[in-house]
C-alpha cells in the first residue's frame, strides 16, 4: 500500500508515448520532472486526512506516554461517572423510601434504612 501520492496535472505527450506531469499533494509547486505514464501504479481508493499526525505522535516516546495517560484518563472518567450514577441512584432509592415511610406506606423495615 503506497505511503503517499501524488496529484496528476496533465498528461504530456513526448516521443510517442504518455508523461504525466505531477505535484506532490505537501507542495506548492509542480514536480521538476514527468514520469511515464506507465510509471503509475493504482489510483487513491480511501484517504484518512489527519491520520499522518497520528503515526508521527505515536512514533515517538512522548507520543506512546501521551496515548497511554489519555487512555487512562478516559477509564478513570467512566469510572467517576459509573460512580456518580450509583451514588445517585442510592439516593433516590433512600429518598423514596423516606417519603414513603412519612406517608405511612411501605414496610417498617424500610423506614428504618432510610
Amino acid at each position: 500500500m503506497p505511503s503517499s501520492c501524488w496529484r496528476r496535472l496533465r498528461p504530456e505527450p513526448w516521443y510517442g508515448e504518455v508523461w504525466l506531469q505531477t505535484k506532490g499533494d505537501a507542495n506548492e509547486d509542480q514536480d521538476p520532472s514527468i514520469i511515464p505514464a506507465t510509471a503509475v501504479i493504482g489510483r487513491v481508493a480511501v484517504t484518512l486526512p489527519y491520520a499522518g499526525y497520528a503515526v508521527r505522535l505515536l512514533s515517538t516516546a512522548q507520543g506512546v506516554l501521551f496515548l497511554l495517560a489519555l487512555g487512562v484518563l478516559v477509564l478513570a472518567g467512566a469510572w467517576l461517572l459509573e460512580s456518580l450514577e450509583f451514588d445517585l441512584r442510592v439516593a433516590r432509592r433512600r429518598a423514596a423510601g423516606g417519603l414513603a415511610a412519612m406517608s405511612g406506606e411501605g414496610s417498617p423495615g424500610e423506614a428504618a434504612l432510610g
